[in-house]
């Protein structure tokens, strides 16, 4: 069956994409200035997705000259293979002096202070800015999952009374903030992405209705498409929440969660429920799923089992990622005929 609406282009802020998939960022352990990494990656854009998302990296990690020079080498790999690359921008909450703080006063530590608040949003746009000078086409910030930016989203980990807590509207000061310093600091040249996650399944979280609004001011603060993560509801249907954020903003909707299913992710895009679809473990498994989608070969895609083992145990693990279904997985440079000269 013909998957057209997968393949087609699609613009992104000044970006062509070649088609709608998007490799969705997964934590290597590979590093990102690495042969290894690079192999790994560039193997994904030869597989045919449209946008290569480089996992999560620390912001105050493009500070350093050797990841710098790496992340060029690797944004330099993904392009010439056909894809454009994009990098994850993260804070797990660790200051440049190494101190861990939290949005409110936690056990583990302290609230993070305002004067702090304000390096955290010049960190993340020198970040930006040296990914953009780096060769990166699209940079991406990691507000979901719980981690320290969605947790400022969230009533119960944020329980602060100034400028960025307490209310709705002041807990979604430090994400408007941020994506819009990011969009100054680029000048206005790459798509800025927000990864969120929709909903927060504990008593007193957020709601989706809440995560509507917030897309529609992100959309206001320069973000150029919202990334939904996870997209998935009670009967199992994917892409309900990315639908219901794609109706409140007039941005692309990027959804993630079981899109390795050809037909249901062509489905998801020909019913309106988002614009792209991000694959994770299925890329894993098969890095040429979008040329033997195309291809019409969908028969023979290596498919994910959702064994978790090689993926999130390696994760868990701190070990290279791999994956039960495909060997080479992690292993591409080695398994390389040749070496390329980066």
């Amino acid at each position: 069956m013909a998957r057209d609406r997968l393949f087609e282009p699609i613009p992104l802020h000044g970006l062509t994409l070649r088609n709608r998939i998007v490799m969705a960022p997964m934590v290597t352990h590979m590093g990102v200035d690495t042969n290894r990494a690079l192999r790994y990656y560039q193997r994904r854009a030869m597989g045919g997705v449209g946008l290569v998302m480089v996992e999560a990296c620390n912001i105050h990690r493009f500070s350093s000259r050797a990841f710098v020079e790496g992340l060029q080498r690797l944004a330099y790999a993904i392009r010439e293979a056909g894809s454009a690359v994009g990098v994850q921008l993260f804070s797990d909450g660790t200051l440049r002096s190494g101190q861990k703080v939290y949005p409110s006063d936690e056990d583990d530590g302290p609230g993070i202070s305002t004067e702090d608040i304000r390096h955290v949003v010049m960190a993340f746009a020198a970040a930006a800015q040296t990914a953009w000078h780096a060769g990166v086409d699209v940079v991406e910030i990691h507000g979901a999952h719980d981690f320290f930016l969605n947790r400022f989203f969230s009533p119960v980990y944020n329980r602060r009374g100034d400028l960025y807590g307490g209310t709705f509207q002041k807990r979604m000061t430090l994400a408007l903030e941020i994506v819009s310093t990011v969009r100054d600091a680029i000048d206005d040249q790459l798509p800025i992405l927000y990864r969120h996650t929709p909903v927060e399944d504990r008593d007193g979280g957020y709601t989706l209705s809440d995560t509507e609004e917030f897309a529609f001011h992100l959309q206001g603060a320069g973000a150029a498409a919202v990334h939904v993560s996870p997209s998935h509801s009670e009967d199992g249907e994917h892409a309900e929440f990315a639908k219901r954020i794609r109706h409140s903003v007039d941005l692309p909707v990027i959804a993630v969660g079981r899109m390795n299913d050809p037909a249901l992710a062509e489905d998801a895009l020909l019913r309106g429920k988002c614009d792209l679809v991000a694959i994770g473990r299925g890329l894993l498994a098969d890095p040429d799923w979008p040329v033997k989608v195309q291809e019409g070969c969908e028969s023979d895609i290596i498919r994910c089992t959702d064994c978790m083992k090689d993926c999130r145990g390696h994760l868990v693990r701190g070990e290279p990622i791999g994956c039960t279904q495909n060997p080479l997985t992690g292993h591409e440079y080695e398994q390389a005929a040749e070496r390329a000269p980066f």
